[in-house]
């Protein structure tokens, strides 16, 4: 799936044959999520534009009751959440200081008591589990950190707020995490205490996905506590895949255009660098099940490299 600067959406194969385009008014916010409306294995494609929730089918015809236009502007990436991964979707859309829950009905979830914050969310609201209890983070502008049970209701209470970074709210070893503009890590326990460490970094990207945790401070990125002393340049945030169950940690450097994948064990895959011009996305559902990893080429072009 790709978008242009025109807001068209393109549907393309893996051959590189588009198979549909489909006009938007305005620009996705964040990323495209899958979901399986009909819990038949069939997806559909879920995401917001700025008045607007879309869910289309693989034909790029709208799932009715879909889209579901709304007056205010939409100002965060589509939440999904699929609680006991059993496919019964709600969806969490932002606007401004006020969120929505809707089902895959797209009727408003009455039970969520959860409603706004006193200042504009930062992030897309997430969720966690912890302990086989289920979290919901919501952080605010004004620093205040809503941490919530499954229907909206306070789970912790903490009375520290917080500087928010670009580093996303994650989870890490039973605890979640807040890393701030100072470059402090914020630990917070369910019980609500927040140990603080100071970072001795200048820079710092944070990124945590089941066992694995990459950290990038200017050019030294650290996977798992594994030291990877990368060229100096201008990277992206590193992110994490699991493909055909093997972990591997992507980051792209901006100035020269080039993308590096590295295993969970921070060695560089043979044949990388290679070029491209924007983060890379790794996928293992087509081309016969083998890695594949997608990325821009130069401004009209989309780059798909196999190994």
């Amino acid at each position: 799936m790709v978008q242009d600067v025109k807001n068209q959406l393109h549907f393309i194969s893996s051959n590189g044959k588009t198979l549909w385009t489909k006009k938007l008014k305005n620009p996705i916010i964040g990323k495209i999520k899958e979901v399986d409306l009909l819990r038949n294995g069939k997806k559909q494609l879920a995401f917001v534009t700025k008045h607007h929730f879309y869910i289309l089918d693989r034909t790029g015809r709208n799932v009715s009751p879909f889209p579901i236009k709304l007056n205010d502007d939409i100002t965060q990436p589509l939440s999904v959440f699929d609680y006991d991964n059993n496919r019964k979707y709600r969806f969490i859309i932002t606007q401004g200081k006020e969120v929505l829950m809707l089902n895959s009905k797209g009727k408003t979830v009455k039970g969520f008591k959860f409603k706004k914050t006193k200042s504009n969310i930062v992030f897309a609201p997430q969720p966690f589990r912890i302990s086989s209890k289920d979290y919901i983070v919501i952080a605010a502008k004004n620093g205040k950190l809503n941490i919530l049970s499954r229907v909206g209701k306070p789970r912790v209470s903490i009375s520290k707020t917080f500087d928010y970074s670009s580093n996303p709210i994650t989870v890490e070893n039973k605890k979640i995490v807040v890393i701030t503009k100072n470059n402090t890590k914020n630990s917070i326990g369910v019980d609500g205490k927040v140990s603080v460490k100071k970072l001795n970094v200048t820079s710092y990207q944070f990124r945590v996905k089941g066992k694995t945790k990459v950290t990038l401070d200017d050019n030294l990125m650290r996977i798992n506590g594994i030291l990877v002393e990368l060229p100096f340049g201008i990277y992206t945030a590193p992110e994490i895949f699991t493909v055909n169950r093997k972990t591997y940690i992507s980051i792209s450097e901006t100035q020269e255009n080039k993308v590096y994948i590295f295993s969970k064990t921070g060695k560089l895959l043979s044949g990388f660098p290679v070029f491209g011009t924007s983060n890379a996305l790794l996928d293992g559902s087509f081309n016969k099940g083998k890695t594949s990893i997608m990325v821009r080429g130069d401004s009209k072009s989309i780059l798909l490299y196999k190994f």
